[in-house]
């Protein structure tokens, strides 16, 4: 049987993470040897019903594209739509990096585009589908925190 590992054994790692995302990362550390303290510096809270946000749900078969920023976006936003008359099927859907689109996926979304490296706003509008020609006059909604 191995030995756990001792790379940072001993060692004191606050975790910032919001408390449902640290679970992991404090695991890992642990796993090290690490004293995990936990103390969440950020609270992701649901999208709070507004008639501006209710507009935009109802209007999503108008979208060529949406945009989600974040794993926490794609969460909330995905849950937030399924309140609404209308759905993403109509949509393309992109996502920012692998976290997002896996969380894309696990709910039920297809993710047509998405960076296959440096998982950022710039590696996604690099790619050809985001291209002027590509994008003119298409209507795309980005799907984001506050």
């Amino acid at each position: 049987m191995s030995q756990p590992s001792t790379l940072l054994q001993d060692q004191g790692v606050l975790v910032t993470r919001p408390r449902h995302q640290a679970q992991n990362f404090t695991h890992m550390l642990q796993a090290l040897g690490a004293n995990v303290i936990g103390f969440p510096c950020i609270e992701i809270c649901p999208i709070i019903q507004s008639d501006a946000l209710n507009i935009v749900a109802n209007k999503l078969d108008e979208y060529d594209i949406v945009i989600f920023i974040s794993a926490n976006a794609a969460e909330n936003g995905v849950k937030f739509a399924k309140n609404s008359t209308k759905s993403f099927n109509s949509c393309k859907i992109a996502a920012i990096g692998k976290s997002t689109k896996d969380a894309l996926l696990r709910l039920g979304l297809v993710v047509d585009f998405s960076p296959k490296q440096n998982f950022n706003s710039e590696a996604l509008l690099d790619l050809d589908a985001f291209s002027a020609e590509q994008i003119n006059q298409q209507q795309i909604l980005i799907i984001k925190g506050e």
